[in-house]
């Protein structure tokens, strides 16, 4: 029988060349989440609340037929109406929830949107080298040292900064789409377009990184006097697409901020992030070599500066600028580089410079996938065969592999073990089990905290926002329950000793269409003090309803959008059908 499955592989792969390489794409994507899926429980991270709540707000939003787009916080972060939701972009979150609705088990759901997206890393980051290299072994090579490397692996396992990490995934298409635009012919300038609007949907500080990635490329590219009048145009077509392609993600976040005060996130001290001082030289080197999940990039890094340097020069000028890239950013995120310097200047929004590890670890993957060609061809002296490809992509896996497997015996040794919703975390590394977790982190004392993005009133507020404690005019004190949120409308109940004003604890922003009605007659919406909803009620039970109507410029922009992905796809598969025409002419 596996024979007979080897011997029927062997003849798809000979006819579709590229199937072996996605099955093995397909399942190392489920090895390497099933590492810490595999015991159906979910670890605690960094900022697994916040962006579980995240999910949930969107599958609450979708299951409850309410609008995803300016969507207040009713059913997530302590349901007092805040809009983080619209300053994080949201889109690549989707594909979570669809999960969400096909599986049954939430912690299940959310493993196979991982693996999901893991695939897609592999993918991408293949598609977009082997369109520069036309090298299968190369390309493969890139896909697995980017998408494994430590850094990659810690900012999902340790950190889960999910936005930041499925933002990285889509990295590879949109430098692919600057290089071709600024050294090429620019007739893939599609490809940035894609990749850095994928990129946007993911997380905006890996945004502007990139950004700044295609303005270094753009110096490059005009010092070597490759600019042209043609590249000028194919950057203008691509800062109009790109633009009104996220132009549904800005404008709510543009128009909350200008209507607002908003309390924005934390400049943290550059130098001293909350997960403690920004490493030395000789700690971030340390910290390679061991070669465990943490702010590096592991062993591979200081192989492949070690091989860099070995064979420099040999290496195209291409590699040898991503050689220099690779360097410079990765010892930027060193405590090597003053970066007190920047700590008052707009630069200091970064928060933490070991973030620039994702651009570092993409230069890296450049230089190694570009080595390991090297020294195939050097070792193997002829055409290197399919399982000598396996075979080497196998062993680039292990560091990678073996580092996150020694961080899921750890926390599955060390966590606090949480099996029903009414355990408490008694310890700051805590795990969940798939029984617990919907009425766990359904639970209103279990959400995310999360004050970033209140308006500064609210958020000299917050604890008695978030202890959802509503004020009345005759200095009674209450707190909201049993609310609902469905179809737009937040519906819920108050009682009044008399005809008087009410406080409660649901952020007021202005740009939101509210309207108001109690006992089925409109009212006027005034803010309080603390910067939340203020309104009359009567006598006796009141019954109040909170609409949020739909913004009309955010919903076009969202058609526009959906319009031109539309149109991508559309031009995508006509470039398919024309390739494998003019293929089929040519045996001919």
């Amino acid at each position: 029988m596996l024979r007979g499955a080897t011997i029927l592989l062997g003849r798809l792969e000979k006819r579709y060349p590229w199937l072996g390489l996605q099955l093995f794409f397909f399942v190392l994507s489920i090895l390497s989440i099933y590492i810490f899926s595999h015991r159906g429980i979910l670890y605690d991270a960094d900022d697994l609340k916040f962006h579980v709540d995240r999910i949930n707000g969107l599958y609450q939003a979708i299951m409850n037929n309410n609008s995803i787009l300016m969507m207040p916080s009713f059913k997530d972060f302590k349901n007092v109406g805040d809009m983080v939701q619209s300053f994080y972009p949201m889109v690549t979150l989707l594909p979570f929830v669809f999960f969400r609705f096909i599986f049954f088990n939430p912690v299940f759901a959310l493993y196979a949107g991982l693996v999901f997206f893991t695939y897609i890393g592999f993918l991408t980051a293949y598609l977009a080298m082997f369109k520069f290299s036309k090298n299968i072994l190369q390309s493969a090579s890139f896909a697995l040292i980017y998408n494994l490397s430590i850094y990659h692996l810690t900012d999902l396992f340790i950190r889960f900064d999910l936005g930041e990490w499925l933002a990285l995934i889509f990295y590879p298409i949109a430098i692919y789409g600057f290089f071709n635009i600024f050294f090429e012919d620019g007739k893939n300038y599609n490809w940035a377009v894609v990749g850095l609007s994928l990129v946007a949907y993911s997380h905006i500080l890996a945004t502007l990184f990139l950004v700044a990635v295609a303005i270094v490329m753009l110096i490059i590219a005009i010092a070597r006097k490759n600019f042209l009048l043609e590249t000028s145009f194919n950057i203008a077509k691509g800062i109009g697409l790109f633009s009104l392609q996220i132009l549904f993600t800005i404008y709510p976040l543009v128009l909350l901020t200008l209507r607002n005060h908003i309390h924005f996130p934390t400049r943290y001290n550059l130098m001293v992030s909350p997960g403690g001082e920004l490493a030395s030289l000789g700690t971030f080197i340390s910290e390679s070599a061991n070669n465990q999940l943490n702010r590096s990039l592991g062993v591979i890094l200081i192989i492949i500066v070690i091989g860099g340097f070995l064979k420099l020069r040999k290496m195209p000028i291409v590699y040898k600028y991503s050689f220099l890239f690779m360097c410079i950013t990765a010892l930027l995120t060193t405590s090597l580089f003053p970066w007190y310097l920047l700590q008052k200047t707009p630069i200091a929004i970064i928060q933490f410079p070991w973030r620039l590890l994702g651009v570092s670890g993409f230069f890296m993957a450049v230089v190694g996938s570009w080595l390991v060609d090297e020294i195939a061809k050097e070792v193997l002296q002829k055409k290197i065969k399919n399982r000598y490809i396996y075979g080497i992509l196998i062993m680039l896996s292990l560091p990678s592999l073996s580092a996150e497997f020694y961080t899921f015996y750890q926390k599955s040794q060390s966590d606090q073990l949480i099996t029903n919703s009414y355990q408490q975390e008694n310890s700051k590394n805590y795990s969940i089990t798939s029984a617990a977790f919907s009425k766990y982190f359904g639970k209103f004392r279990n959400s995310s905290d999360n004050t970033d993005y209140y308006t500064k009133s609210a958020f000299a507020h917050k604890v008695s926002i978030q202890r959802r404690v509503i004020y009345f005019e005759d200095q009674t004190q209450n707190k909201l329950t049993n609310t609902k949120f469905e179809n737009n409308k937040l519906t819920f109940y108050l009682n009044s000793e008399k005809k008087q004003t009410v406080d409660i604890p649901i952020i007021y922003y202005r740009g939101i269409n509210y309207q108001l009605s109690v006992n089925n007659k409109k009212e006027v919406i005034n803010t309080s003090r603390r910067g939340t909803m203020k309104f009359f009620v009567s006598k006796g039970t009141n019954k109040v309803v909170l609409k949020i109507k739909e913004n009309f410029i955010e919903n076009s922009f969202i058609v526009i959008s959906l319009f031109m992905w539309f149109g991508y796809i559309v031009k995508s598969l006509f470039n398919l059908l024309k390739k494998k025409r003019k293929s089929k002419d040519e045996k001919k």
